[in-house]
Protein backbone atom coordinates (compact mmCIF):
# COMPACT_ATOMS: atom_id res chain seq x y z
CA UNK A 1 0.00 0.00 0.00
CA UNK A 2 1.28 3.32 -0.99
CA UNK A 3 -0.01 6.06 1.75
CA UNK A 4 1.02 9.05 -0.55
CA UNK A 5 0.39 8.52 -4.28
CA UNK A 6 2.33 11.30 -4.85
CA UNK A 7 5.59 9.93 -3.78
CA UNK A 8 6.02 7.61 -6.40
CA UNK A 9 4.81 6.81 -10.18
CA UNK A 10 3.59 3.53 -11.23
CA UNK A 11 3.19 1.83 -14.28
CA UNK A 12 1.66 -1.36 -15.15
CA UNK A 13 3.19 -3.29 -18.36
CA UNK A 14 0.83 -6.45 -19.42
CA UNK A 15 3.22 -9.37 -21.01
CA UNK A 16 0.73 -12.12 -20.56
CA UNK A 17 -2.40 -12.82 -21.58
CA UNK A 18 -6.01 -12.76 -19.98
CA UNK A 19 -6.00 -16.01 -19.70
CA UNK A 20 -2.41 -15.90 -18.26
CA UNK A 21 -0.38 -17.56 -20.79
CA UNK A 22 1.99 -15.00 -23.07
CA UNK A 23 5.13 -14.81 -25.36
CA UNK A 24 9.01 -13.87 -24.57
CA UNK A 25 8.10 -11.40 -27.13
CA UNK A 26 5.01 -10.38 -25.25
CA UNK A 27 6.86 -9.66 -21.73
CA UNK A 28 9.83 -8.29 -23.23
CA UNK A 29 7.48 -5.34 -25.02
CA UNK A 30 6.18 -4.86 -21.35
CA UNK A 31 9.08 -4.51 -19.47
CA UNK A 32 10.24 -1.98 -22.36
CA UNK A 33 7.04 0.27 -21.72
CA UNK A 34 8.17 0.21 -17.98
CA UNK A 35 11.19 1.55 -18.74
CA UNK A 36 9.90 3.78 -21.37
CA UNK A 37 7.56 5.14 -19.02
CA UNK A 38 10.43 5.78 -16.23
CA UNK A 39 10.82 2.73 -14.36
CA UNK A 40 13.81 2.04 -12.47
CA UNK A 41 12.22 -0.99 -11.07
CA UNK A 42 10.69 -3.87 -12.94
CA UNK A 43 9.10 -6.79 -11.05
CA UNK A 44 7.85 -9.86 -12.25
CA UNK A 45 6.54 -12.86 -11.71
CA UNK A 46 6.39 -15.64 -14.65
CA UNK A 47 6.43 -18.92 -15.50
CA UNK A 48 8.62 -20.61 -17.94
CA UNK A 49 9.94 -20.18 -21.26
CA UNK A 50 12.91 -20.95 -22.99
CA UNK A 51 16.11 -18.87 -22.81
CA UNK A 52 16.56 -16.13 -26.32
CA UNK A 53 19.22 -13.91 -26.88
CA UNK A 54 16.52 -11.14 -27.27
CA UNK A 55 16.34 -11.74 -23.11
CA UNK A 56 19.59 -11.51 -22.41
CA UNK A 57 20.19 -8.62 -24.51
CA UNK A 58 16.94 -6.54 -23.11
CA UNK A 59 17.79 -7.46 -19.32
CA UNK A 60 21.59 -6.65 -19.87
CA UNK A 61 20.50 -3.03 -21.75
CA UNK A 62 18.01 -2.65 -18.38
CA UNK A 63 20.61 -2.93 -16.25
CA UNK A 64 23.05 -1.03 -18.02
CA UNK A 65 20.47 1.60 -18.12
CA UNK A 66 19.88 1.85 -14.25
CA UNK A 67 17.05 -0.39 -14.35
CA UNK A 68 16.44 -3.01 -11.66
CA UNK A 69 14.67 -5.96 -12.55
CA UNK A 70 13.24 -8.41 -9.97
CA UNK A 71 12.13 -11.66 -10.91
CA UNK A 72 10.90 -15.13 -9.13
CA UNK A 73 12.51 -17.63 -8.90
CA UNK A 74 10.07 -20.15 -10.18
CA UNK A 75 6.19 -19.88 -10.21
CA UNK A 76 5.64 -23.11 -9.92
CA UNK A 77 7.84 -25.11 -11.08
CA UNK A 78 10.44 -27.30 -9.70
CA UNK A 79 13.79 -26.30 -11.49
CA UNK A 80 15.09 -22.06 -11.18
CA UNK A 81 14.13 -19.74 -14.48
CA UNK A 82 16.94 -19.02 -16.71
CA UNK A 83 16.04 -15.55 -15.63
CA UNK A 84 17.73 -16.21 -12.35
CA UNK A 85 20.39 -17.90 -13.55
CA UNK A 86 21.02 -14.39 -15.67
CA UNK A 87 23.70 -11.83 -13.75
CA UNK A 88 21.86 -8.92 -14.33
CA UNK A 89 18.57 -10.18 -13.06
CA UNK A 90 17.70 -10.07 -9.16
CA UNK A 91 15.70 -12.78 -7.99
CA UNK A 92 13.42 -14.05 -5.12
Amino acid sequence: MNPDPSLMDFFIGKGPTDTGSGSTSGVLQAVEACKDNGADIISMSLGGGPWTQASFDTYTNMYNDGVLIIAAAGNGVSYQLYRCRLPDICCY
